[in-house]
C-alpha cells in the first residue's frame, strides 16, 4: 500500500504514541492517583477491585514485606494493624481484593462549614494519607499506609499486571 507523504507520517505518529494505536486500557486507572488526587478518587479506584501486593521484601523475623502489615477489624468498624502485624513476603505477587480503603488516624477529623457554608468530607481531603486494606484469597488481611502518588510502589491493578 502506497500513503502519501503527510499521511505517512501521521500514522508513524500515531503509532509513537502508547496507548493511541495500540487500545490504551480504559481501566488503567494508576494515572489518576497523584499528589492532588482527593480521597474519594483514591476509594472511587481502589474499593472492591482486585489489586496485586507489591513492595519491598527485607529478612526480618522471617522474609516480610517492608510497608504491609497484617490486619484486623476493630470494634470501631476500622481495620488496623494487628499485634502480630508482619506480613509474609509469600503475598508478594498475589492477588488481593481491596475491602476498605479509609483515612489513616492521622488524617481523621471532624469536618464543619467552611466559609462559605459548605460542609467539606472526608471524599474532599486532598493527597491523603490513607490506609488500603486488602483480603487475600486465603482470608488473610492486610494494610498498607500511604499517598496516593505512592500506591504504584505497593499495589498494582490486577489486570496491569496480567497484562505483563
Amino acid at each position: 500500500m502506497h500513503l502519501p507523504a503527510g499521511m505517512a507520517t501521521i500514522v508513524l505518529l500515531v503509532c509513537s504514541f502508547p496507548g493511541l494505536a495500540q487500545g490504551q486500557n480504559s481501566n488503567d486507572s494508576r494515572g489518576q492517583l497523584t499528589s492532588d488526587t482527593t480521597f474519594g478518587t483514591v476509594r472511587h479506584l481502589l474499593l472492591g477491585r482486585r489489586v496485586i501486593v507489591t513492595g519491598t521484601v527485607v529478612d526480618f523475623r522471617g522474609s516480610v514485606l517492608v510497608q504491609w502489615k497484617a490486619a484486623g477489624r476493630k470494634g470501631t468498624g476500622r481495620y488496623m494493624a494487628t499485634a502480630l502485624d508482619t506480613l509474609s513476603a509469600r503475598y508478594k505477587g498475589t492477588s488481593a481484593k481491596v475491602v476498605a480503603v479509609q483515612l489513616h488516624g492521622l488524617e481523621r477529623r471532624v469536618f464543619s462549614p467552611n466559609i462559605l457554608g459548605k460542609v467539606v468530607s472526608d471524599d474532599d481531603i486532598v493527597n491523603p494519607y490513607c490506609d488500603v486494606v486488602v483480603q487475600f484469597d486465603d482470608g488473610t488481611l492486610a494494610i498498607w499506609a500511604g499517598y496516593p502518588l505512592s500506591i504504584h510502589n505497593n499495589i498494582d491493578f490486577a489486570f496491569a499486571a496480567s497484562a505483563l
